[in-house]
């Protein structure tokens, strides 16, 4: 049996983050778009479970507020979740150092 694509385009979880300008930066297609999307929003999932003391919804709105851009960038020069999810943790030690 054959299924369709999916072709849902993944939101970022922060409303209000402009993400167009750091599309524009990169030769991509809509389908890398969402790809990337997907993956910083598994990354969150990933470094949320590594973290400890906030909330789901409060650390992805902190993570999202400061390096939404940042992390998309990574991900769509590198289509590794986890290296996003990485350089979350990183971000995330130099800003409580």
């Amino acid at each position: 049996m054959l299924t369709a694509p999916d072709t849902t385009m993944p939101l970022p979880p922060y409303p209000g983050l402009c993400i167009l300008e750091t599309v524009e930066c990169h030769d991509v297609d809509g389908a890398q778009v969402r790809a990337a999307l997907r993956r910083v929003n598994n990354a969150l999932d990933i470094a949320w479970d590594a973290e400890g003391g906030l909330t789901k919804e409060q650390f992805t709105q902190v993570v999202c507020h400061c390096f939404y851009n940042q992390l998309l960038d990574q991900a769509l020069r590198r289509p590794s979740t986890y290296a996003v999810a990485f350089l979350i943790e990183g971000l995330l030690t130099e800003l409580s150092a």
